[in-house]
């Protein structure tokens, strides 16, 4: 058995123990505009290795029945991606879209293409959604088209219409933790500036490390993450979308700020065998960190927090 295989069942295993099965989930659609999403113009960073397309502040309306209706319901920030260079086992666009609802409430869309795994395995966009509390309990995945493509009466060019795909489970409780290492990952990030749009951070090939009885042991996964900050217009905020290939599944995490009351939240949500996960990440400096041994100071650790319906 290959070490990212055998990576990828350790996490299904290691997730499935600590989280409770409490009930079957309620799946539904849902379907939004977020009015100029895909109108938003290009930049490229100084280092040439990204391009960056980055809205903020955009209105957000429901859609029923193929029509917009009335009114804004939240406003998102947008972005997209495209990497020259994109870690192994992944391919060069991802995006995240953090939708804030107000009074706190925000819900985290976050997307990556994988690579391509050879002949029969083609490449993928695979997406996740989580959100904060009250909503800390739904996951799913998510499609993003042109409002023109989808025949949205109503919606204007360069509007992009998100269908969200759902569960919805009450009895969710927050059951389970499980931490990782991203090793050397303080070490691994490199900065670029878009002029006129924002301060881009990457993170590529990162190992990420499994943490048995509290001890760092071998890879079982690989990271990368993208961030942008001093935002145009909007220098206090900051979103970023960090991905990690098991193998055979994805976790996704998406972070922003700022997020009021509560400062910074990064919801979690995973592919495949764990589809229904559904939480929050935190991440801590290896230097904070007394429980675990055989870090580094570079490293990050990562801890999640979750359950499945």
């Amino acid at each position: 058995m290959s070490g990212v295989r055998s990576g990828a069942l350790a996490v299904v295993a290691l997730l499935w123990s600590l989280v409770g099965v409490v009930g079957p989930a309620r799946a539904a659609v849902l379907e939004v505009v977020i009015s100029g999403a895909l109108a938003l113009p290009p930049g490229e960073s100084d280092d040439g290795r990204i391009q960056l397309r980055l809205g903020s502040n955009l209105p957000v309306s429901l859609v029923e029945s193929d029509r917009v209706v009335p009114g804004v319901i939240a406003e998102a920030t947008f972005v997209e991606w495209f990497d020259a260079a994109p870690t192994a086992g992944f391919g060069p666009v991802a995006n995240l879209i953090v939708f804030r609802l107000g009074g706190g409430v925000m819900v985290v869309a976050g997307g990556i293409v994988t690579a391509s795994g050879g002949p029969g395995v083609p490449s993928r966009f695979v997406t996740t959604f989580s959100a904060t509390s009250p909503l800390q309990t739904l996951s799913g995945t998510w499609s993003l088209a042109s409002a023109g493509a989808k025949g949205v009466a109503g919606a204007g060019i360069g509007d992009a219409v998100v269908t969200f795909t759902y569960d919805t489970n009450p009895g969710n409780t927050f059951s389970g933790v499980a931490r990782f290492v991203a090793a050397g990952a303080l070490a691994s990030r490199a900065s670029s500036n878009v002029p006129g749009l924002a301060t881009v951070e990457v993170l590529r090939n990162v190992p990420v490390r499994d943490v048995p009885n509290n001890t760092v042991d071998g890879q079982i996964g690989t990271l990368t993450s993208y961030a942008v900050r001093d935002v145009a217009g909007h220098p206090s905020e900051y979103a970023a979308l960090t991905a990690i290939n098991f193998g055979e599944l994805f976790l996704l995490y998406g972070c922003a700020f700022p997020q009021l009351p509560g400062g910074i939240a990064c919801p979690v949500g995973a592919t495949d065998a764990i589809a229904h996960l559904s939480g929050n990440m935190g991440e801590t400096d290896a230097q904070f960190v007394t429980d675990i041994t055989g870090l580094n100071p570079s490293d990050l650790v990562l801890r999640v927090v979750g359950s499945l319906p």
